[in-house]
């Protein structure tokens, strides 16, 4: 993997994880479970980020097709992808989806299939923020290589978020909400970083006379 392919890959992964927040929704995700059985806990962690990730991979996958037939243009995308980001990145330096409370609690008498999918996989994981992510992503992407990075990307993401839910109990035990808080700020962070990154990148590919103006 040559050096190129390497940063991409990183950028890729940075931006996915970020967006689907897997730490930052340990608490929702307590707080709509506790209401469950163990067992229907066990079976929601799961359940709830295979759907995210099947949900991002049609978006990754289709993402031209959804352009062409709104007739979007790609500076467009990245323009208005990163103001999406933004406001996502705002939101989570605020702090607002570390609110403990009980109105998005899961019914114990829910299919577990639906309980997988309101709120956790959607809009939690796989919200407006992180489809309009992979699809800015699958744009960057030159070469099927790359393509392929964003792809494995969202799985690792959705992976780690399944991780983090079936422990959530425990990484809320040991972690603190303090530490689940800073955390969460320092990926709003770096989300708010590469929102504006692809606010620049449209801006320069729409209009080429800022290349030389802008660092």
């Amino acid at each position: 993997m040559n050096d190129s392919l390497w940063f991409f890959a990183l950028q890729a992964f940075a931006a996915v994880f970020v967006i689907v927040d897997p730490i930052g929704n340990v608490p929702a995700f307590v707080t709509a479970t506790q209401k469950l059985s163990d067992d229907r806990k066990r079976i929601v962690a799961w359940r709830a980020p295979a759907v995210a990730a099947g949900m991002l991979l049609v978006f990754a996958l289709c993402g031209s097709g959804i352009l062409n037939l709104f007739q979007v243009s790609f500076p467009a995308l990245r323009i208005g992808g990163g103001l999406v980001l933004l406001v996502v990145a705002l939101r989570i330096l605020s702090g607002r989806q570390f609110a403990w409370t009980d109105e998005t609690g899961l019914s114990p008498n829910a299919d577990d299939f639906h309980n997988g999918i309101v709120p956790l996989a959607i809009p939690l994981m796989a919200g407006p923020g992180a489809m309009t992510t992979v699809l800015v992503l699958v744009e960057k992407a030159k070469t099927a290589g790359e393509t392929i990075v964003v792809l494995i990307s969202i799985v690792l993401a959705c992976a780690i978020g399944a991780l983090c839910y079936r422990f959530s109990v425990s990484l809320v035990q040991k972690l603190g909400r303090t530490v689940l808080v800073t955390l969460s700020c320092l990926a709003g962070l770096l989300l708010a970083v590469i929102a504006i990154q692809f606010v620049l990148d449209g801006l320069i590919e729409a209009f080429p006379l800022l290349k030389n103006t802008l660092p």
